[in-house]
C-alpha cells in the first residue's frame, strides 16, 4: 500500500479554489464548480485522470485525506468525506454538457 502520493500540479491548482467560506454557496457542488471553472478543458481532463488514479480502491481514505489536507484547500475533512468530494468532482467533470454556462452554475 502506498504511503504518500505526489499531487499533480492541476490538483493543487484546483484545491486552491476550495475556500473556507464554502457555506456561501448553495451546495458543495457550487464550490467544486468554482474550482473547475478556473481550469481549462485540458486541465480538467488532467484532473480527472489524476483523480481516477487516486480514487482506486487500493488507495486508503486516510491517504486521500492526508493529500487533501496538505493541499491548497482552505478546509479539511476526514478521508472518507474527501473521497466522496473527489468522486463528486469526477462526476461533475464527466457530466460536462459542453455549454458555456456549465461551470458557472452554483448549485
Amino acid at each position: 500500500m502506498k504511503k504518500s502520493i505526489t499531487p499533480a500540479p492541476v490538483f493543487l491548482k484546483f484545491t486552491g479554489y476550495m475556500i473556507q467560506d464554502f457555506e456561501m454557496f448553495e451546495s458543495l457542488d457550487g464550490v467544486l464548480l468554482l474550482g473547475l471553472y478556473h481550469l481549462t478543458k485540458k486541465e480538467r481532463n488532467e484532473l480527472n485522470t489524476f483523480l481516477a488514479s487516486l480514487l482506486r480502491s487500493d488507495i486508503s481514505d486516510r491517504l486521500i485525506g492526508d493529500l487533501w489536507n496538505t493541499s491548497n484547500a482552505e478546509f479539511g475533512a476526514e478521508g472518507k468525506g474527501i473521497r466522496w468530494l473527489l468522486n463528486r468532482t469526477v462526476e461533475l467533470i464527466e457530466g460536462d454538457d459542453g455549454t458555456d454556462g456549465y461551470y458557472l452554475r452554483r448549485s
